[in-house]
């Protein structure tokens, strides 16, 4: 049940991701620069809502599945916890020493530099995401 709210959790997060990366984030340079102050905060205030939840949830099934790992196929490592957790904690360490500080930088002066950044940082989390989702599907789909 832990490894099913875990997956659950990890490819919401990482399908939230996906569409900010390819739909929301790139629209930021549409936003005319004297609006983006206010823009940036809502945008803040309403995804915060939505993935702050999801990523307390993630965190916490993260933590029971090292302290109870689930059974896991033959050919995956029985690091395989250790290893999502590592993922999940780059994942946590790019949100707060980069992308949060970039949103709080564009919603003071909105900056195409900070702009491409932010790109960049949500890019790699996207991945990381991505691949521990799949890692997960591929963990269930084979129990």
């Amino acid at each position: 049940m832990i490894l099913l709210l875990h997956a659950l959790a990890t490819l919401l997060m990482a399908g939230m991701c996906a569409f900010i990366a390819i739909a929301h984030y790139p629209m930021f340079a549409l936003v005319p620069r004297e609006a983006f102050a206010r823009y940036g905060r809502v945008h803040v205030t309403r995804a915060s809502i939505l993935i702050g939840p999801l990523m307390l949830l993630e965190a916490a099934t993260c933590v029971l599945l090292i302290v109870s790992p689930p059974p896991l196929p033959a050919w995956a490592s029985p690091w395989w916890p250790w290893a999502n957790a590592a993922a999940l904690a780059a994942i946590w360490l790019i949100t707060f020493t980069s992308s949060a500080p970039i949103h709080s930088k564009l919603i003071e002066r909105f900056d195409d530099r900070q702009h491409r950044s932010l790109l960049i940082g949500h890019a790699i989390r996207t991945v990381i995401w991505l691949v521990r989702g799949i890692a997960c599907l591929l963990i269930l789909a084979h129990k």
